[in-house]
């Protein structure tokens, strides 16, 4: 808190709303590029929850356009070639050098809102202007994310492409009755928070 408060950071230590919260929204953009781009620590591309994983992944991935880092996790298993792999890293170390000053310029964005709703120097206009940048900082973000997507099916065979998705348990049949191994099946069934109140 001392490093933020030297930045000029707003923070004040009687504040309810700061302290803990301030370190809520650092968690939250830590989540927001974890979530959005897993480019700091890879995790292994085994079977999709989808009621827990992100938007952005699921729009391409459970339409047969994986992810290029997801594709290395398991070049083994899906035989890609030395070609296939440095084509695919090449498309993953681009996705990540635009993606990473977006991440780092939407959690300042965040920061800003949470600072002027913290003391009490938030207005509609400004409310409005702030959300307007949040939306178009994760709208280049999530392009970012998706275009790398896009260029994936033109790397992979089809047949590849079909293994991975058997790998990541996306199928057409019906996901209450094909449980992907290693999956409770009381909570692969259990919808998510998005559609319990529907």
């Amino acid at each position: 808190m001392r490093a933020a408060a030297a930045r000029g950071d707003h923070y004040d230590s009687r504040s309810p709303i700061n302290g803990v919260n301030e370190m809520k929204l650092i968690h939250l953009g830590g989540v927001l590029l974890a979530g959005l781009l897993p480019l700091a620590m890879p995790v292994w591309a085994g079977p999709v929850n989808i009621n827990t994983a992100d938007a952005p992944t699921l729009a391409a991935e459970l339409n047969g356009v994986p992810g290029p880092i997801h594709l290395l996790e398991i070049k083994e298993e899906i035989e890609l070639s030395p070609e296939q792999i440095r084509r695919i890293e090449d498309v993953y170390q681009r996705m990540k050098r635009q993606a990473i000053p977006l991440g780092l310029e939407l959690i300042e964005l965040e920061r800003k809102l949470n600072n002027h709703f913290a003391d009490g120097t938030m207005t509609e206009k400004l409310l409005n202007e702030l959300l307007g940048e949040i939306a178009d900082v994760y709208k280049k973000l999530r392009y970012t994310h998706l275009a790398a997507h896009l260029e994936t099916p033109t790397i992979v065979t089809p047949q590849q492409i079909a293994l991975y998705n058997k790998l990541r348990g996306y199928s057409s049949e019906d996901p209450c009755e094909n449980i992907p191994e290693g999956h409770d099946p009381e909570m692969w069934k259990k919808p998510g928070p998005m559609f319990q109140n529907w």
